[in-house]
């Protein structure tokens, strides 16, 4: 019966964290931004173009590019001045996604073919190139070093953070700890999240405290979401048995089965990890609910969430209710 508490208390903060006037009114001119450029890019070749905008024109939670505006707002900033970098985040983010499908090989993205199954591989591949270019470019009439050295910096961090991910092969899940896991998810998305809270506190002019506070909460909030992602992959695919966007079925790394494999015998992680391998995932599902490992996942998340609305209180900020409901859609999210 707690349980069932715990998931009517989660939706009711879902719902008005959304629905926030102040919120919605962002993500509108989010997407007012997003659209009003991509309607003004008559750039050749056209397939090109369509392969591109292809996830961008699918909408997201565009949780990367609200950050930026409410960071930017935070510090004193004008909302408008950051518009163009929140486009900037967006086709970042696209321009990663592209990659993620490609090298998972999944199908399906936000409800519609991903751009590699919809307009081949080779063009997917450029597709991406693209947004990142525009992106670049869009940096680049800010005028601002700085902000080109974070966005620089993300990038790299997210590349690392893939790759050490795409080389935890199975046989080395035994040896792969907690803090191995939290120092991929820094790179792949903590430092994401943080180029973000950080690019939009430069463009509002944050003093130094407030630049290090807002970076961290991007950072962390990185982390959770994540994490947030691992748990959300596992019980999915428990739900659903669609294996192709499963961690298990791509023997990626995921904290609920790290935190698992974590509480069992050397002779039974050889079992799991078979176990594994023959795609046998009842079993794995079975050692997760044992081990309590999606509980315990959750409550890391919880305390990175708890970690960044700390940091928030260092500081002087205008709107830090907006970022304290952000944090905690990060941890609730159902998708």
């Amino acid at each position: 019966m707690q349980k069932v508490v715990i998931l009517q208390d989660s939706q009711r903060v879902f719902e008005a964290i959304i629905m926030n006037p102040i919120i919605q009114s962002r993500l509108a001119l989010i997407e007012k931004a997003i659209l009003e450029f991509v309607n003004s890019d008559n750039s050749k070749p056209e397939q090109l173009r369509e392969a591109a905008y292809h996830l961008v024109r699918a909408g997201g939670k565009r949780i990367r590019s609200l950050i930026v505006l409410l960071t930017c707002e935070a510090v004193g900033g004008n909302v408008h001045d950051a518009i163009q970098l929140s486009v900037a985040a967006e086709f970042f983010q696209t321009a990663s996604l592209i990659h993620d499908d490609i090298i998972d090989r999944d199908e399906v993205r936000r409800g519609v073919a991903t751009v590699h199954a919809q307009f081949g591989l080779d063009l997917a591949i450029l597709a991406s190139d693209y947004l990142i270019f525009k992106a670049l470019s869009i940096i680049s009439g800010y005028g601002d070093a700085e902000l080109l050295s974070v966005i620089s910096e993300a990038g790299l961090a997210i590349t690392d953070g893939e790759a050490v991910e795409l080389l935890v092969f199975p046989e080395n899940l035994p040896h792969y700890t907690q803090e191995d896991y939290i120092a991929m998810a820094r790179g792949k998305t903590g430092t994401f999240l943080e180029g973000a809270a950080r690019s939009g506190a430069i463009i509002g002019k944050a003093n130094a405290d407030q630049l290090q506070a807002l970076s961290r909460y991007g950072e962390l909030i990185g982390l959770a979401f994540q994490i947030r992602d691992d748990i959300l992959d596992i019980t999915e695919f428990h739900q659903t048995k669609d294996i192709m966007n499963s961690d298990l079925h791509l023997k990626r790394a995921n904290l609920p089965l790290i935190l698992a494999f974590a509480q069992c015998s050397d002779h039974d992680k050889s079992h799991y990890l078979q176990a594994i391998e023959d795609k046998d995932y009842n079993i794995i599902h079975t050692l997760l609910e044992e081990t309590k490992a999606l509980e315990k996942a959750q409550s890391i998340a919880r305390s990175f969430v708890e970690q960044a609305v700390t940091s928030l209180t260092t500081v002087k900020l205008e709107n830090r209710d907006l970022l304290e409901q952000l944090a905690e859609f990060v941890l609730i999210r159902a998708s």
